[in-house]
C-alpha cells in the first residue's frame, strides 16, 4: 500500500507532462499474412527496431489522418427496482478499429485495399499492363497488421507498437481522381482475437528512450531477469 501524499496542490497533484507526454512523430504500418510470425518484441538486445521476415510496409501514410485506432466497448447493466443508477455492469466485449489512408500505389496497399490476395497476378508481357477483377462476395481475407509510431529521436528515440494478430477489412473509403491530390485508399479492419497467441492486440513501449527513470515515471518497475 502506498503511503498518503501531503503538501502543497502543486506538490501532490502529480503532474509529469514534460517526461510522459508522448507524440507519434513518425508512423508505418506493416502488414502480414495471417501465417506471419507471432509478434513477441519490437526490438533487438540495443533497442532497435526489428520488423519480423513475412511482413511488408504500406508505405507512405495520409498525413491528416494518420492512424486511428478507435476502441468500442460493449456493456451489459443490469437495473434494480427503486435505483436510478445500474446496480452492476458486466464488459460483453472491446473491440478495436484501426484505420489509416495509404498513399503509395503497390501490389501490398492494393490488397489491403480490395481485401484480396493478388499475389498470382503477373503484368503482361509485351505491354506490363497489370490487371485484376473483383469477384461479387469476396471472401474474407485475415492478416496481422503491426503499427509502430516513434516519440524522439536517435539514442532518445521511444517506440510505441500496436500487433494486431488477426485483422480483416471491414470498410474502405472513397477514392479521389484530381489535380490536387494524390490517389489514396483509406481502410478501416476489425481486430478479432487469435486463440493461437491468446489476445486480439499487443501493445509496445520501447527503444533506447526507455530509460530506468522513464519506466518508473511512467510507474512500472524493470524486471531483475
Amino acid at each position: 500500500m502506498s503511503s498518503p501524499v501531503t503538501g502543497t496542490f502543486d506538490e501532490v497533484k502529480g503532474h509529469n507532462g514534460s517526461v510522459l507526454y508522448r507524440k507519434m512523430l513518425e508512423m508505418a504500418v506493416f502488414i502480414g499474412a495471417e501465417t506471419a510470425p507471432a509478434i513477441t518484441t519490437i526490438v533487438n538486445a540495443s533497442g532497435q527496431l526489428v520488423i519480423p521476415a513475412g511482413y511488408e510496409s504500406l508505405g507512405v501514410m495520409s498525413k491528416e489522418q494518420g492512424l486511428a485506432l478507435t476502441p468500442s466497448i460493449e456493456v451489459s447493466t443490469d437495473t434494480g427496482y427503486g435505483y436510478g443508477q445500474p446496480i452492476r455492469r458486466d464488459q460483453k466485449s472491446r473491440d478495436i478499429a484501426p484505420a489509416f489512408t495509404m498513399k503509395e500505389t503497390k501490389r501490398a496497399v492494393l490488397e489491403a485495399y480490395e481485401g484480396m490476395d493478388l499475389s498470382q497476378i503477373k503484368a503482361a508481357a509485351t505491354t506490363r499492363e497489370i490487371k485484376y477483377d473483383r469477384p461479387d462476395r469476396t471472401a474474407t481475407r485475415y492478416v496481422r497488421l503491426l503499427c509502430i509510431g516513434m516519440d524522439g529521436d536517435g539514442l532518445d528515440a521511444k517506440f510505441h507498437g500496436e500487433w494486431l494478430p488477426r485483422c480483416s477489412l471491414t470498410n474502405v473509403g472513397a477514392q479521389t481522381w484530381s489535380e490536387d491530390n494524390s490517389l489514396e485508399y483509406p481502410v478501416t479492419y476489425g481486430a478479432d482475437f487469435d486463440a493461437r497467441v491468446g489476445t486480439s492486440q499487443r501493445t509496445f513501449w520501447s527503444g533506447p528512450g526507455m530509460s530506468a527513470e522513464l519506466v518508473a515515471a511512467m510507474g512500472f518497475t524493470v524486471s531483475t531477469s
